[in-house]
């Protein structure tokens, strides 16, 4: 999503989430350093490789994490 990159400054960022964290929480530490794009998260669905991951799903340590928006527009 060009708008969220743009806006971030970035197209990657790196964060320190605890031991055993869940997709949940990586969007709460996201909303929380940038609470001006809180809104974007909600929408954005995460992934590791190929595979979607849902709100209960563990962010796995030292994993890279991809933002995908909505392919048919969105926030």
């Amino acid at each position: 999503m060009a708008v969220l990159r743009d806006r971030m400054g970035t197209a990657e960022s790196e964060l320190e989430l605890p031991a055993g964290a869940r997709v949940r929480d990586l969007i709460r530490v996201l909303s929380e350093e940038r609470p001006d794009l809180a809104p974007y998260w909600q929408t954005i669905r995460f992934a590791l490789e190929e595979d979607y991951l849902g709100p209960d799903d563990s962010v796995p340590e030292g994993e890279v994490i991809y933002a995908i928006p909505p392919v048919s527009g969105g926030v």
